[in-house]
């Protein structure tokens, strides 16, 4: 038997925990003060800005295959193969790229920001 009260308070829950949702961030945080357990990213390359960056590239077995650039400073990022030339997607090649960071496109080896290749110099 299903009783008509618990049917009844059901949206009012749901409602609720909606609001509860919406709640302000606590002072310090929205004052831009972070909390000891937050993390804070490094701001992502910007479009339309070209980079030159001296590194690694690897290959990811991930999803039929990634290719990551590892940044000498050690940031990890994903070349966008239908910008490589011929030559450069080789295991542990050692270049220097200027790229084009490309913050619009996702990916679903997700090992980096995508990073269009403008030239090669090895």
């Amino acid at each position: 038997m299903i009783h008509t009260t618990s049917l009844r308070s059901t949206p009012i829950f749901l409602l609720a925990l909606g609001f509860a949702a919406c709640r302000p961030a606590p002072p310090d945080v929205a004052n831009g003060a972070t909390r000891p357990d937050t993390i804070t990213p490094s701001s992502p390359p910007t479009a339309n800005t070209d980079m030159r960056v001296s590194g690694t590239i690897h290959s990811v077995n991930i999803e039929g295959g990634c290719w990551r650039f590892d940044a000498a400073n050690g940031t990890k990022y994903e070349i966008l193969k239908s910008s490589a030339p011929s030559g450069l997607l080789e295991d542990g090649k050692q270049v220097t790229l200027t790229v084009k960071p490309r913050p619009e496109l996702m990916s679903t080896c997700q090992v980096g920001p995508i990073l269009e290749v403008v030239t090669v110099e090895s």
